[in-house]
């Protein structure tokens, strides 16, 4: 088959008489049939690794959407390695992400002081 994996993005912003939008549409070949998802808590300051107990050789993509509510200033930030974070989310914030190529670690640590709970989907591809 062909173009099992479909992501749609849209980006819209408009301040002060300022404004920009794109979207965007696009369709993925992928090789393996394999995801790993669900929700997680992330404990303070800790790295995880999403990956354990995943059954997927390489990473693709990835999904991530950081649920904690009401804490302002809460992040988490994602990598390949617990050492090497290299992007971030706040509260109510996702993201899709191409995995560099042979990617098979995806770790995120929490800024809060609290249990922070994230969702999650990660494709092989």
């Amino acid at each position: 088959m062909a173009n099992e994996l479909k992501c749609n993005l849209s980006l819209s912003f408009n301040k002060g008489g300022a404004k920009a939008s794109r979207s965007e549409s696009f369709s993925v070949d992928v090789t393996g049939n394999a995801y790993h998802s669900g929700v997680q808590n992330i404990a303070d300051d800790t790295a995880e690794d999403l990956m354990d107990n995943a059954d997927i050789g390489s990473i693709g993509y990835f999904y991530l959407k950081l649920l904690a509510v009401g804490v302002a200033g809460t992040y988490i930030s994602y990598g390949y390695a617990n050492s090497v974070l290299a992007g971030k989310i706040e509260v109510g914030e996702s993201v899709l992400v191409k995995a560099i190529h042979g990617a098979a670690n995806l770790w995120v640590k929490a800024s809060a002081a609290d249990t922070t709970e994230i969702e999650y989907c990660i494709i092989e591809v």
